[in-house]
């Protein structure tokens, strides 16, 4: 069952890391994850991105708040991950964060309209020490 969850509703605790495999895309490994919790299990955590359409705008707009807490999301699945795995040293990418600031104008108030899905599937890890999270985001 996918169900879409509002970033402020997420909660880290419901995150579970799978078994990690050699990833197929590149030199390194791979981790799916289910996000659960008393009612429901999901494979991989699908976030409602609320983003507002600007007229005379290239890009749509995202609020400072709603950024922020996307980029507290991706560092606490990325610092539970190397928990799990017991890894210490490693870089994180934070590449969510660095997308939504290249899609999307960052700016103090929006309305928030749901216009925009984040699905995160996994992590990755490559071969320098480097992770990171896999995640598409589509239109709504």
């Amino acid at each position: 069952m996918n169900i879409l969850i509002k970033s402020d509703n997420f909660s880290k605790n419901s995150v579970n890391y799978l078994e990690t495999k050699p990833n197929m895309m590149f030199d390194g490994l791979f981790t799916k994850v289910n996000y659960c919790d008393d009612f429901m299990v999901m494979y991989g955590v699908y976030l409602d991105i609320p983003i507002q359409q600007v007229e005379n705008s290239v890009k749509p707009v995202i609020s400072s708040a709603s950024f922020a807490v996307f980029q507290s999301i991706e560092l606490d699945m990325l610092r539970g991950y190397l928990e799990y795995r017991g890894i210490k040293g490693n870089a994180i990418c934070a590449k969510l964060s660095e997308y939504i600031q290249t899609k999307y104008d960052v700016c103090e108030s929006c309305s928030g309209e749901s216009l925009a899905i984040l699905k995160i599937s996994g992590i990755w890890e490559n071969v320098i020490g480097e992770v990171g999270l896999s995640f598409k985001v589509a239109k709504a």
